[in-house]
């Protein structure tokens, strides 16, 4: 009787078999048969081989295995790859949760926290790169964030008043920046009463009854707003009175007046 040796079927799903350095789709029993991974999709990479049901048992070491006497079949799998984060002046949130590490395509959220009070950001540099949005698509690569800074200008809203800052006008004033606040002259029978104030519930020592203030402006906003009262202005009659005796009135209100009865 003559025997021959028979090649047994090798079937590999995200690779390729080597038999004696070359590519094959079968080997003979007892032979060393050589696994390897197709090239990695984006943002992925090969964890391990797996040996499909059907398949004759294998075991394979280091990515090869001697041939049994019977069909093979074997599938690459493959994992994602993890990419790490560091940042330098902020935080980092990959689904809603503080992070790390990121998959490749994740959406990256960034959150700046500034050391100095009266900072703000100018600009974040992701590997290298200057942007000034707070997210990104995570890419297959590490990355390293650093966010650069620039003093802040906080808004001055104002009504029936002016500031300057540094003797101009302004609308605006950095972080412990000295602010003039003067209010307005007031319309014909008007009288100033104080000042309406938000944001400046921190800064102490200020008279709100006097019609200039100044202050350091505070890491916020403010609004400021002159408040007015009608005059109220004293009658003095020589020689006669008022109606109904009235003594004081305001600006534009008619006043009748009656002269003393004659003494003879």
């Amino acid at each position: 009787a003559v025997y021959q040796d028979i090649p047994y079927g090798i079937s590999v799903k995200g690779g390729k078999a080597l038999v004696d350095g070359t590519e094959s789709k079968t080997a003979f029993y007892g032979q060393q048969v050589t696994l390897v991974p197709d090239a990695a999709e984006t943002g992925k990479e090969f964890e391990s081989w797996s040996v499909e049901a059907d398949s004759t048992v294998i075991q394979i070491t280091d990515g090869s295995f001697i041939m049994p006497a019977g069909e093979v079949g074997i599938q690459a799998v493959y994992k994602q790859s993890t990419y790490q984060i560091s940042i330098e002046g902020g935080e980092v949130l990959v689904k809603n949760q503080p992070a790390t590490s990121a998959h490749y395509n994740d959406l990256v959220h960034l959150t700046e926290k500034p050391d100095k009070i009266g900072d703000t950001l100018d600009y974040w540099e992701i590997n290298g790169q200057r942007t000034t949005e707070h997210q990104f698509r995570m890419p297959a690569e590490d990355v390293t964030i650093k966010a650069f800074w620039k003093r802040a200008d906080y808004r001055i809203d104002l009504k029936n008043a002016a500031a300057t800052v540094n003797g101009k006008d302004a609308s605006t004033a950095q972080y412990q920046q000295e602010v003039t606040l003067t209010a307005v002259r007031p319309a014909y029978g008007k009288e100033f009463v104080g000042w309406e104030l938000t944001g400046l519930e921190n800064v102490s020592g200020l008279d709100t009854t006097k019609e200039t203030l100044k202050f350091l402006m505070p890491a916020n906003g403010i609004t400021a707003k002159a408040i007015y009262k009608d005059g109220v202005y004293t009658i003095k009659i020589i020689g006669g009175r008022a109606e109904s005796f009235k003594t004081k009135a305001k600006a534009n209100e008619i006043i009748r007046i009656f002269p003393d009865d004659l003494q003879f």
